[in-house]
């Protein structure tokens, strides 16, 4: 008889106002649940009263220590003493989809296996449910600070200096043919570093990489100053050389115009990672050298030289005129 008149009450309440109130006669939405109850009879709760609250408004928001949940929400969570505990769990890799069988794309959890790359905190898949792949969600802690060096004293290499950043006609194309149409640079060629940049490390994290701007020039001498009849592209590499080691070497290509001046300028911005990378505590040495391969200009293709003189004649010019480095390290 009991129940039959809970059930009665029940559904006169839900017939008439179009709400269900648990431990409470003024509900504050189509279904509240006051867990101390100790909610007013009527008006609204206070923020103290409505710590202990459950609500679903008509739209489907839902909150949690509120009574009015943000409609764009479709959970709002409100406490002033209380944080949000979200599933714990030990992945085993950044690609596991076995810990999480079939995790949804966006799935959040915390991760408590610290031998994981990125250890400890909060994951997203940002893969599929049937090939997962868990991104971290960056904290404070995470963010790189960076030490910056700039150095902003030009530096050039004059044509008396071969050591360094000058080369003749012999060191650069060798011996070409008369009729080849273009220059192969020897292997026997040696290019020396044309920049040197001493830094030391800040930072005991493994986790670094930095970042290189360098503003460079070729210039090519020709006999009489004559300038190209045709246009010519150079081929060459440009390698980054750090404690005595290449870490990473760019190919790229330039192309001289008809009748142009010999001279080209190029400005190129390059990153690095330099995580497992053993740094030393003081003076690491990062090198550039620019080394070009092939195509240097032939003006005419019927003689071995075009327009240039064989021999010890100067030839070419490599000119490093800025340069901007940056280490950031965790």
């Amino acid at each position: 008889m009991k129940k039959f008149v809970l059930l009665t009450a029940f559904l006169i309440a839900l017939c008439s106002k179009g709400q269900v109130g648990i431990n409470t006669t003024n509900p504050q939405g189509a279904f509240h649940i006051d867990g101390n109850k100790d909610n007013p009879a009527t008006g609204i709760p206070t923020a103290l009263q409505q710590a202990n609250d459950f609500v679903v408004t008509p739209t489907g928001s839902v909150g949690l220590g509120t009574v009015s949940p943000n409609s764009s929400a479709i959970l709002d969570i409100s406490s002033g003493s209380k944080g949000l505990l979200l599933p714990r769990l030990s992945l085993q890799n950044l690609t596991d989809g076995a810990t999480v069988p079939s995790p949804a794309n966006g799935l959040v959890v915390y991760n408590t296996n610290s031998a994981i790359t990125g250890g400890l905190g909060l994951y997203y898949n940002n893969g599929t449910p049937s090939a997962p792949n868990w991104f971290k969600m960056a904290s404070v802690n995470d963010i790189p600070t960076f030490n910056t060096y700039v150095l902003s004293a030009m530096q050039e290499f004059s044509t008396a200096n071969t050591s360094d950043g000058s080369y003749t006609y012999d060191q650069i194309v060798g011996n070409c043919p008369t009729g080849n149409t273009r220059y192969y640079v020897p292997s026997t060629t040696v290019f020396n570093p044309v920049y040197t940049i001493t830094f030391d490390k800040k930072s005991v994290n493994a986790d670094k990489y930095f970042l290189l701007s360098l503003d460079y020039r070729f210039e090519f001498t020709s006999i009489n100053n004559i300038v190209p009849l045709k246009s010519h592209w150079v081929e060459y590499d440009l390698e980054l050389i750090l404690n005595g080691a290449v870490i990473r070497t760019f190919n790229s290509d330039f192309n001289i115009s008809v009748g142009g001046n010999i001279q080209v300028g190029l400005s190129k911005l390059f990153t690095a990672n330099l995580t497992g990378t053993t740094l030393l505590n003081t003076n690491n040495i990062l090198q550039v050298r620019i080394k070009p391969t092939q195509s240097l200009i032939k003006e005419n293709s019927g003689t071995a030289n075009g327009n240039y003189a064989t021999g010890n004649s100067h030839l070419l010019d490599i000119k490093v005129k800025d340069v901007s480095f940056q280490l950031f390290e965790k």
